[in-house]
């Protein structure tokens, strides 16, 4: 009997948001779901770290929930369930430019998968209006 220890997949997910405004999501289920194998999550939950940036060859911890992780444009909150909400900061962009995040799940044996989450933030540009007027 060859037993084959199965490991979680998690699939990069994207999303978009205006300068100063908020999305959410969930990494588990947009898009491509992830899947967790026949371990299940961990205890603590499937998502177990999130950090900036988009090197995806080691696996991160931490930061989950609460105040939230800063990344370059704004404001990161990723929770344990899968569950995000990411603020843009106001007049974060000159152009569109995109916020990288690290994600990892784990399985309830320990196995992780290591993955991206891009946050596109669009820039907001302002039009004047070229009319004259007589006073």
């Amino acid at each position: 009997v060859d037993i084959v220890d199965d490991v979680p997949t998690a699939h990069a997910d994207t999303n978009s948001v205006t300068e100063g405004a908020q999305v959410s999501g969930n990494v588990l289920s947009d898009g491509t779901p992830d899947v967790l194998g026949a371990d299940g999550a961990a205890p603590g939950g499937a998502v177990t770290g999130v950090a900036t940036g988009s090197n995806v060859s080691n696996p991160v911890s931490g930061n989950l929930g609460g105040a939230g992780i800063a990344g370059q444009y704004g404001t990161l909150v990723l929770n344990a369930n899968g569950t995000y909400t990411y603020t843009a900061n106001p007049d974060a962009v000159t152009a569109n430019a995109v916020d990288h995040f690290v994600y990892t799940i784990t399985d309830g044996d320990g196995d992780t998968s290591t993955v991206t989450l891009d946050i596109n933030v669009n820039n907001v540009t302002v039009t004047a209006s070229d009319t004259d007027a007589l006073v």
